[in-house]
């Protein structure tokens, strides 16, 4: 193959790699400091940040999101209700996340259940609301 077919076919690999995957897995630090920021977070902010980060994800890392935080609080959820949820957007959240914030996205993606964790008992009580309503 020519060089410059090889080039082409590779720059092709590369940008069709990067279209399935949205964001990187953050490794132990970085996810420990991102956690850091997100609880330090005003409940609004939060709220906000969380869905931006959502809506950045691709439908895929979605599911696995929600399957990994339904498996975490025992609840049944069927496969077409994952399946249902991950292909929505948050509608109610600024486009843009602020740059101190936007380690949030690749946090949810590694550590779904650490995230969880960060929100209050009304925040998550919300989000299962969102959810439920959604279906």
């Amino acid at each position: 193959m020519y060089p410059f077919k090889q080039l082409v076919v590779f720059f092709g690999m590369l940008f069709f790699i990067q279209s399935c995957v949205s964001v990187l897995q953050l490794r132990k630090q970085e996810l420990e400091s991102c956690l850091s920021v997100i609880s330090k977070l005003d409940p609004t902010t939060r709220w906000n940040a969380l869905g931006v980060a959502w809506n950045i994800l691709q439908k895929d890392e979605r599911y696995k999101i929600l399957q990994e935080i339904a498996k975490f609080e025992n609840e049944a959820v069927t496969e077409s209700e994952l399946v249902q949820l991950s292909e929505l957007k948050d509608d109610d959240v600024h486009s843009k996340l602020d740059d101190q914030h936007d380690c949030i996205p690749s946090a949810l993606k590694t550590s779904p259940t650490s995230i969880w964790r960060t929100m209050s008992d009304a925040e998550r009580h919300l989000t299962y609301h969102e959810l439920r309503t959604s279906l």
